[in-house]
């Protein structure tokens, strides 16, 4: 049964390369300049990532997440295929209220749909709440209106195309995948700016 109320938490995995990384503050930087209403909507460049699971988890569940991710891990190494490496490229957008960089379909994608499958028959197996029964549509979010504060969300509707037309079929760069996080919507973030962890496990 899904779980009410909003999430508190998130299985991601880090969008840590340069270029990729680099490439969306382009993006970004462009987006603001042809709108500069949209500054507030553009997601910082540290907090980059793909989730794989949203979760609202009380504390007693969190310790059963944490199994069930390095049993997802576990599992999925098992597969003994090459190293995972997402192939980011080209902008796509959801109702023009999130723009977005794509996650190239491949054999990597295919087996991190597969993780996600993997994921939730694990947190099944433990007994952890489903929040969210949407099918997995992986995706790097570079701005969205839900960012905005409530008064500038009256005024900014969409997010317009030809805020970011010019980098539609942009080549962002690979993520080599090496470990999935428990990454916390409550707590403050880190240092360096992302996301508290959790939990961390390795992918061999």
């Amino acid at each position: 049964m899904a779980s009410s109320g909003n999430p508190t938490h998130f299985v991601a995995i880090q969008i840590t390369d340069p270029e990729i990384k680099s490439g969306v503050q382009e993006v970004q930087n462009y987006m603001c300049q042809a709108y500069g209403n949209l500054r507030n909507a553009m997601v910082p460049i540290e907090t980059l990532h793909l989730t794989l699971r949203l979760a609202c988890l009380e504390n007693d569940d969190i310790p059963r997440m944490m199994q069930a991710l390095d049993q997802a891990a576990t599992d999925v190494s098992k597969d003994n295929g090459a190293d995972l490496i997402l192939d980011v490229k080209d902008i796509g957008n959801f109702d023009n209220k999130v723009v977005y960089a794509k996650v190239q379909e491949d054999e990597s994608l295919s087996r991190v749909a597969r993780l996600s499958d993997i994921l939730e028959t694990c947190c099944q197996t433990y007994d952890v709440p489903q929040f969210d029964v949407s099918p997995f549509n992986p995706h790097i979010s570079i701005a969205r209106l839900s960012r905005l504060k409530s008064k500038q969300r009256k005024i900014v509707k969409t997010i317009e195309p030809s805020s970011y037309i010019h980098y539609m079929n942009t080549q962002f760069g690979t993520q080599l995948v090496t470990c999935l996080q428990l990454c916390s919507m409550k707590e403050e973030m880190d240092v360096d700016g992302y996301y508290h962890v959790s939990h961390r496990t390795q992918i061999n």
